[in-house]
């Protein structure tokens, strides 16, 4: 199981970015890898358990970033 977690922000507000933290969980509920990024839209996994990350780098700009 993977899990996103975002920063903690007040309602209404927009920040230039925003910290994310992404968990990956064995069968029992234990972290067994975390990364650590700023500006996340969104993630997916791959085929092989690979993660996808689709990050903002600059205005509309962005990359995806592939953990395996």
């Amino acid at each position: 199981m993977v899990l996103k977690l975002d920063e903690d922000l007040p309602p209404n507000s927009r920040p230039p970015s925003i910290n994310h933290l992404i968990l990956e969980l064995d069968s029992k509920g234990v972290p067994i890898s975390q990364i650590e990024r700023t500006s996340v839209y969104g993630f997916a996994l791959g085929p092989n358990e690979e993660i996808l990350l689709g990050c903002k780098r600059h205005q509309q700009n962005g990359l995806i970033e592939c953990y395996i």
